[in-house]
C-alpha cells in the first residue's frame, strides 16, 4: 500500500508541473501591435568592421516568401562577433559601439497562394535588443517601437542559422 500511495503521489507531482515555467519554453516569436509572429531563424554577417547586421525571420519566409522577416545593423566592438549587450537604438549614425540605427520589419502571405494578398512594413524608431551568447546559442531580446508608435517585442533564443 505504501508503495502505491508514493507512486500515486509521484505521478501526480509530475503531471501538476507546469508547461509554461518558463524551463525548456523555445517560442520564438515577435509581437507587432499585439499580433504574435513566429520566428525560426537567425543569420547574422559583417557589414564592415564594426558592424553587424542580424536578421530573423520565419522559415516560411526563407521558404515561400510569407511571413515575418526583421532585421537591424548593429555596432559592436569588434568585427569577428557580435556583443553581449544592450543594443539600443541611435539615429544619429555615430556608429557608437553598442548602439543600432537601423532597424526595420515586414510581414507579407503569398501573393501566389493568397486570395488576399497582404503586405505590413514598419521601421524601428526606438527601443532596444538585448543580446546574450553562450557559444553557439544567442538568446536575443527585442523592446522597441516602430514610427506609427507601435510596440515591436520578442523573444528568439537558439543557434545561428547557416543558410
Amino acid at each position: 500500500m505504501k508503495k502505491i500511495l508514493i507512486l500515486s503521489l509521484t505521478i501526480f507531482t509530475l503531471l501538476s508541473c507546469s508547461s509554461d515555467d518558463g524551463i525548456g519554453n523555445n517560442e520564438n516569436k515577435i509581437t507587432i501591435n499585439n499580433e504574435d509572429y513566429n520566428i525560426s531563424i537567425f543569420s547574422m554577417g559583417n557589414i564592415n568592421e564594426n558592424n553587424f547586421y542580424i536578421e530573423l525571420m520565419a522559415n516560411s519566409y526563407f521558404e515561400h516568401g510569407e511571413g515575418l522577416h526583421l532585421s537591424f545593423s548593429m555596432y559592436n566592438s569588434n568585427g569577428t562577433s557580435l556583443d553581449d549587450g544592450v543594443h539600443t537604438f541611435n539615429h544619429s549614425l555615430s556608429r557608437e559601439n553598442g548602439t543600432f540605427y537601423n532597424g526595420d520589419y515586414f510581414v507579407q502571405n503569398n501573393q501566389f497562394t493568397s486570395n488576399n494578398f497582404e503586405e505590413i512594413e514598419g521601421e524601428i524608431v526606438s527601443g532596444t535588443v538585448i543580446i546574450e551568447k553562450n557559444n553557439n546559442n544567442y538568446k536575443i531580446t527585442i523592446d522597441c517601437i516602430n514610427q506609427d508608435g507601435i510596440s515591436v517585442t520578442g523573444i528568439y533564443d537558439g543557434n545561428l542559422t547557416d543558410y
